[in-house]
């Protein structure tokens, strides 16, 4: 048995790499242990500070431009100003954990990283040792450094940039707050997430079979006709794991919709302050559970529309169903290919065009379509003298787009069901090449 000499190649290259790997990798482990404590306190300690400095000027601004701006109405002002405080101090909790975060992963990483680079980089061999063990040192600590000021110049500069935008804007209506409709809000909010919640679980609980069952059964007729997730060989192998593991997704599937349940129940206010209207919001607590099961079944390809009333709850707006129905869309896709085998035959595969074929016959196109421009007078000497020095999209990106477009155009009115060149070459799904390009 003859052993390919270029496998031996691999297994020499991966018996000389391997342990240079692990002595690179190991060198980056022990200087981000040595260095990742100072590169922990830099950053941790500098933007910490920056965040836990600047809180009460942050407030008191923030404060000071809600008061001046002319974007708001009195009452949005006295809002904004009872609820400022919160997004400061989320932002303070979330800048001192992420510092604390990115100084440890930035002081074991990034020493591990400049270990790999070294190596990579032109020079001797003795150059490239020396580097292994000093790139990814002090530059570490330099680089936390540099972490922390552009940190400090988001916190500050962009800051204020934005609220001078907020102190500028003049000339527009104000947006004020419709103090007598809150009650009506919270009432619709309430009633939605009692209802929604309950009603769009039963919903979710009941279909999630069908989900599972027509997943497989997808997954499976890809599987059998290589279309899809299969239609690589070498993606197979890793396709195959979503049958396996489409329960769970179902199972995610579920989760997700019942935590949407909430958002759908929440927006029942937004559609009371919206339309001014406390009805129109319950109207939407009933028509919200229809919405979702009409999305529902649309995403399983069932009967279009809901069982479940739907009430108008905007003004102008009917009480149909304003979803696109992609159940038609995907049944009118399929009914393009009945009867039609899930996978080429021999026959097929015999008879199918090859790619040389069609490249010839879209140069071509593309000469004679550049031919019939120049004829016409669409294109000109200048043209063609600018696409010599490539410096023209005109020729380059032009003629093709226009013979492309003429492809297209030309099958649409044929009926065809692939596409017909400019020679009568028809390209369907059983005679076109094999590969991702076709």
């Amino acid at each position: 048995m003859n052993v390919p000499t270029g496998f031996l190649n691999h297994v020499l290259y991966f018996i000389i790499f391997f342990p240079i790997f692990l002595f690179l990798f190991f060198l980056g482990c022990i200087k981000g242990a040595v260095f990742s404590p100072f590169v922990f306190l830099v950053i941790a300690f500098g933007d910490t500070g920056i965040v836990i400095g600047l809180w009460p000027l942050h407030l008191i601004w923030s404060n000071y431009c809600i008061i001046k701006s002319k974007r708001f109405g009195p009452y949005m002002k006295c809002l904004l100003i009872l609820l400022v405080p919160i997004p400061i101090a989320l932002w303070t909790v979330v800048g001192v954990v992420g510092s604390a975060v990115m100084g440890a992963m930035y002081g074991f990483i990034w020493p591990v990283m400049e270990t790999f680079k070294a190596i990579s980089k032109e020079g001797s061999i003795c150059r490239k040792m020396i580097r292994c063990f000093d790139d990814g040192t002090w530059s570490c600590v330099l680089g936390a450094c540099t972490v922390v000021r552009d940190f400090s110049d988001f916190s500050f500069h962009s800051y204020f940039s934005v609220m001078d935008e907020l102190l500028e804007s003049k000339g527009e209506e104000p947006i004020e707050l419709k103090v007598t409709q809150i009650p009506g809000c919270l009432l619709a909010a309430i009633l939605g997430i009692v209802v929604d919640v309950h009603v769009i679980t039963i919903i979710v609980l009941l279909k999630a079979p069908l989900m599972l069952l027509k997943g497989w059964h997808r997954l499976i007729q890809d599987l059998i006709g290589r279309e899809g997730p299969f239609l690589e060989t070498v993606c197979v192998p890793f396709a195959a794991l979503w049958i396996l593991l489409w329960p769970i997704m179902v199972l995610l599937a579920i989760a997700a919709g019942i935590i949407s349940s909430l958002g759908f129940g929440c927006f029942a206010a937004a559609v009371a302050y919206q339309e001014n209207s406390t009805k129109r919001g319950l109207l939407y607590v009933i028509a919200s559970a229809s919405i979702f099961d009409e999305y529902t079944n649309d995403l399983l390809y069932l009967q279009e529309g809901s069982c479940l009333p739907r009430p108008r709850y905007r003004k102008g707006a009917t009480s149909s169903s304003s979803l696109i129905p992609v159940k038609g869309l995907h049944e009118r896709f399929e009914a393009a290919y009945v009867g039609e085998q899930l996978a080429m035959t021999t026959t097929d595969k015999a008879t199918s065009l090859k790619a040389a074929l069609i490249w010839d016959s879209f140069f071509k196109t593309f000469e004679d379509i550049g031919k019939e421009l120049l004829r016409m007078g669409a294109i000109g000497v200048p043209d063609l003298d600018a696409w010599a020095d490539s410096k023209s999209k005109i020729i380059n990106n032009g003629i093709p787009a226009y013979a492309f477009l003429e492809c297209f155009l030309r099958s649409i009115k044929q009926g065809s069901y692939g596409l017909i060149l400019r020679d009568n070459v028809e390209i369907t799904r059983l005679n076109r090449p094999e590969g991702t390009n076709f």
